[in-house]
């Protein structure tokens, strides 16, 4: 039995993602990283539960 506990997020990131991805990203509970301008934004709307595996 393995004594890690530790928990992994995932997230998907792009200079041009479509809205169609973006729902599904944040449904499937990855967090959303685009470009906005020259930084990135990490996208997290109210409500948004990220999944750990």
């Amino acid at each position: 039995m393995s004594k890690d506990s530790r928990k992994f997020y995932g997230a998907v990131a792009g200079a041009i993602i479509s809205k169609e991805v973006r729902e599904f990203a944040l449904k499937t509970g990855f967090y959303v990283i685009a470009q906005s301008g020259d930084t990135m934004t990490i996208d997290v709307p109210e409500g948004f539960k990220p999944k750990a595996c």
